[in-house]
This record gives structure tokens, sequence and C-alpha cells, in this order.
């Protein structure tokens, strides 16, 4: 019984711990490039995924969302947007100043379920890294 048990923790410890280090470094999929009206029309077909997007972001209070077009954005709909999730400690809040817009290009994490301030969005976007910004007036 000894002989086998030794054997098993040999054969574990050769052949089990190179499978276990390459199931602990599964890297992330690559980021879907979605229109934002997809997403807004469809989040739960983007949900848990790490997407790249476009549109117009609002830092105002209770409104940081991202919307498809101007027009939206400027009338703060949140039913044609998504919020945005930025933690407290962001650096983007210093890039990004309260009650201002900006045409942004930015990868994210979609999350369906939450329906962000209020409950009014279309989902979430979490884990936010802007690639490009135009401040509008």
């Amino acid at each position: 019984m000894k002989p086998l048990v030794t054997v098993l923790i040999i054969s574990i410890l050769i052949c089990g711990i190179p499978s276990l280090a390459k199931s602990a470094k599964k890297k992330n999929p690559p980021a879907l490039i979605v229109k934002l009206e997809l997403l807004v029309e469809k989040p739960f077909d983007y949900d848990k995924k790490n997407i790249i997007t476009e549109g117009c972001l609002t830092t105002g209070f209770e409104n940081v969302g991202i919307y498809f077009n101007d027009k939206d954005c400027m009338a703060s709909e949140a039913k044609h947007g998504l919020w945005v999730s930025l933690p407290k400690n962001s650096d983007l809040l210093f890039y990004y100043p309260k009650e201002k817009t900006y045409r942004v290009k930015l990868s994210a994490t979609m999350n369906a379920k939450n329906k962000g301030h209020m409950g009014m969005w279309q989902g979430t976007l979490e884990r936010v890294n802007i690639i490009t910004s135009k401040e509008l007036k």
C-alpha cells in the first residue's frame, strides 16, 4: 500500500503541477470591438465580455455614462446609454473632472445585470480604460 501511495504522490508532483500552473495562467480573451448601440440594445449578449467601444462620455453628478450619440448625451437619456463605473480612487476621475463631456474610445467589461445609478441604465461598463478622448463643447 505504501509503495502505491508513494508512486501516486510522485506522479501527481511530476505530472500534475505543470498542468495546474497552465490552468492558473489563463489569459483574458481578446476584447471584442462592439458598437455602443449593440451594447445598449442587447446588453446580455455581451455580459461579462471584454469590449472596446466608442461614444459620448459624461462625467457629471450622478451621470457618469456613455451614450452612442451626442443628442442623448447632452439630454442625459440614460435609457440610451450605459453607466460607467469608476472606482473612487481612479486616475480617470482626475483626468476627467466633473460636469464635462468627451468623445471617447474605451475598453471595459460589460455587466448587463448592473443597471447603474438608480437602475436607469441599460447596463454598466466596469474596469474601464480610456484609449482616446476629446473634450466636447
